[in-house]
């Protein structure tokens, strides 16, 4: 199926270029295969099932990149990625390159079914309650590459997880499902953007009925997905119907329940050897505490790292890195990376007795707190760059969680984490927003601290809130969004 996309695709490319179809009907066909028209070239977005790579399709990503790219690919906040500056008459060959390793650019734009994210923890999370692989297929095989719904009001995004730490913003997609042992909770009408709102706990149902719901769901969002005659994102129907009636309009025989999700267990069981081989070095242990967790698996642990050496923007992978990751992933985690929100790369199952060798090619991959969308420097609808704004806040060393937008349609998610810099044109001239106190996994959304400030003074700020975070928690295991949601921040003038 796959590869049928890709074949028509690449005819809709040829017809259009002999004028046998008009230029509003190709671009229906060029977005709905992810081939988007940007600021200075076209991009092409690539779906990566369960955000899981292996080192074939890690070879296949940065060849294509050093072919039709400039040597690069960049992961998105939704376990996709992108490549920036492709050719038009060369997406076809990108987009064939790629299905030839099991990964997809078809859907992944237009009013469709998007890709369908998962927590990249799963399966190796201490806090999994439920296996969510046959019901992330099921999803999958019923709802992405469907053909017949490619004519929804807006897109949809669905996520799943089984863990109770949410750490895929459940709450903030369309559609959020939560599996606890044979029963799946429900959040509906959640979404970031322009209008960011949170998604209300809607339904629980046996996970048998969970397939059949959705497809209604999606049925009364084509009837009613309309405001004044223009379509709305199921955040709109929701306000718009009420959760009472949508709950009618959906549930028909389907045994539901009101949405309760089951509490958090005081007692999570850790896992781990004691004895491992150690490295006595202060670099050693301070990357082992920060970026190595505890396995569900006996004798593994999970280890984050960056997407690149520290020679790109976050979120970058370089083809010159590709052979150090591929290496690293075949040795020493199964075979497989994971992509996160964060712009990073998981190691799901990396044997505790090679982690000082682990480290040693992982200090070169060092994450930072920082995240940001590609902005002005790719984006036609930005209004201020993001790469020279994460290169400025390099030399930031303190723990907030930062995520930076080159405009408010949130790509990089910048209302649900500590801090979220926005960029905004007033008068011409590229200026930040500055938002605090988001958090994804509570549902939080970020306040604003300051509307309008130059790029120059963005790491001043930052520097002045993270040192006040620190005064003003009441311990170091207090998140820093309750710290600012207790506290008042007002900007001293000289910063502004």
């Amino acid at each position: 199926m796959i590869r049928e996309f890709a074949v028509k695709y690449h005819l809709a490319l040829i017809q259009w270029t002999s004028q046998k179809l008009s230029d509003s009907e190709f671009k229906t066909i060029r977005l709905l295969n992810g081939v988007y028209l940007q600021l200075h070239s076209y991009m092409v977005r690539v779906a990566v099932s369960r955000g899981e790579l292996n080192s074939e399709q890690l070879y296949a990503l940065a060849i294509a990149s050093q072919k039709y790219d400039r040597g690069y690919f960049h992961v998105t906040t939704r376990q996709n990625v992108q490549f920036n500056w492709v050719q038009l008459r060369n997406t076809p060959q990108i987009i064939n390159s790629l299905t030839k390793v099991g990964l997809w650019s078809a859907h992944t734009a237009g009013n469709c079914v998007r890709q369908i994210t998962c927590d990249p923890k799963h399966g190796i999370g201490l806090d999994e309650q439920a296996d969510i692989t046959t019901l992330m297929t099921e999803l999958q095989s019923q709802f992405v590459l469907n053909e017949r719904l490619v004519d929804l009001p807006k897109k949809v995004k669905i996520t799943v997880r089984g863990n109770i730490m949410d750490n895929n913003a459940g709450s903030f997609n369309d559609i959020g499902l939560r599996l606890y042992k044979n029963r799946v909770y429900v959040t509906v009408g959640g979404g970031l953007g322009r209008e960011p709102k949170v998604g209300i706990q809607f339904i629980s149902l046996d996970i048998q009925y969970i397939l059949s719901w959705i497809a209604t769901l999606l049925e009364v969002f084509r009837m009613f997905g309309l405001n004044k005659g223009k379509p709305v994102r199921i955040k709109h129907l929701v306000a718009e119907v009420g959760k009472a009636e949508l709950i009618k309009l959906t549930s028909g025989f389907l045994r539901i329940k009101m949405a309760t999700p089951p509490k958090c267990p005081q007692d999570i069981r850790t896992r781990d050897v004691s004895v491992i081989k150690w490295n006595n070095s202060n670099e050693f242990k301070t990357w082992f505490n920060t970026y190595t967790f505890p396995n569900r698996q006996l004798n593994f642990r999970h280890v984050e790292l960056s997407c690149n050496s520290g020679t790109g923007a976050p979120g970058d992978i370089m083809a010159q890195d590709v052979d150090v990751l591929c290496k690293l992933i075949q040795e020493h985690s199964l075979n497989e990376v994971r992509l996160t929100l964060s712009q990073t790369l998981l190691l799901p199952y990396v044997n505790i007795s090679t982690i000082t060798e682990v480290f040693e090619i992982c200090k070169r991959f060092i994450p930072t707190n920082i995240a940001c969308c590609p902005g002005l420097d790719y984006c036609s609808q930005a209004y201020a760059r993001t790469i020279s704004i994460a290169k400025i806040l390099e030399s930031y060393k303190g723990n907030l969680k930062i995520r930076i937008s080159g405009c408010p349609n949130s790509c990089s998610q910048h209302h649900i984490f500590d801090v979220g810099i926005v960029g905004i044109n007033k008068s011409g001239e590229e200026r930040y927003q500055i938002m605090i106190g988001g958090d994804g996994p509570t549902g939080t959304l970020g306040r604003v601290l300051c509307k309008s400030i130059s790029a120059d003074k963005v790491l001043g700020v930052i520097n002045w809130l993270d040192r006040l975070v620190r005064l003003l928690r009441k311990d170091r295991f207090e998140k820093a969004y309750l710290c600012i949601e207790r506290n008042e921040f007002i900007v001293p003038e000289e910063l502004m």
